[in-house]
């Protein structure tokens, strides 16, 4: 089973991203029903929670932007990082 995000961008004609990669998180079917999938607003970020005997279990996967030294680079990685502590904060929801 798997839960994952694509690197492509298919909302345009043109598409943008690498025709591979993403995210994707990996796991044994015979625990789905102890898996519960998180939405992500950054297709750079996949995660899930997964129930166990001592309690929820947050696991994440990230693309991480690359730095080129620009100021565009950088403020994808700070809205990168933005995305990952608001699921940190809210994922106790799900």
């Amino acid at each position: 089973m798997s839960v994952a995000h694509s690197a492509v961008d298919i909302s345009h004609d043109v598409l943008v991203g690498r025709p591979h990669g993403g995210t994707a998180i990996l796991y044994r079917k015979s625990l789905r029903n102890f898996i519960t999938k998180l939405p992500s607003p950054d297709p750079r970020i996949s995660a899930v929670v997964m129930q166990t005997d001592v309690g929820p279990l947050l696991i994440v996967c990230v693309f991480m932007p690359t730095d080129y030294g620009t100021g565009e680079c950088h403020e994808e990685f700070i809205a990168t990082c933005e995305h990952i502590t608001a699921l940190y904060a809210s994922w106790h929801l799900y």
